[in-house]
């Protein structure tokens, strides 16, 4: 059974601290006040992200003068799904209305949302940290072959 992955800003934010550590650190650690004045983001937040990154074997931290981040392993080892999956997610603030309805959703919508998220796992699970650095992910060959795979199948 697929795992899932729901793709929250949190997640998306770990995405662009690994991108920005496997550009600037390839030699030397990143600090966090580098990466979030490189992306905009506040340092609170990067520190609790790269603490979960740090747990799950992603990154590898100094202390010190000189010291951040850096890569535990090579970029093209880390695949999208591993940065989303080692991310702890903030529970969402939603207000007693929007919880109602997400409870009282049909059980087919409901499989519809879980089987998106599945998908978006699975995608992931194909893209690497490294396919990201070299930015050509419409050129990435497993994408590639999913979208002629979903154009054959469509009307368009």
């Amino acid at each position: 059974m697929a795992r899932k992955l729901e793709l929250t800003s949190r997640r998306k934010i770990a995405v662009d601290l690994m991108v920005e550590i496997a550009l600037q650190g390839r030699d030397t650690a990143v600090p966090l006040s580098r990466v979030a004045a490189e992306i905009d983001v506040s340092m609170s937040t990067l520190e609790h992200l790269s603490a979960d990154l740090r747990r799950g074997g992603l990154i590898r931290g100094f202390k010190g003068p000189g010291g951040g981040y850096m890569l535990a392993k090579p970029a093209a080892e880390i695949s999208i799904s591993d940065i989303g999956l080692r991310t702890k997610d903030w529970p969402a603030a939603r207000s007693n209305e929007e919880q109602d309805a997400l409870e009282s959703w049909c059980p087919q919508t409901r499989n519809l949302w879980d089987e998106m998220e599945k998908c978006q796992y699975l995608l992931l699970r194909h893209i690497s940290l490294a396919d990201v650095l070299h930015g050509d992910i419409e050129g990435h060959s497993f994408l590639k072959r999913m979208r002629d795979a979903c154009n054959q199948g469509s009307l368009l």
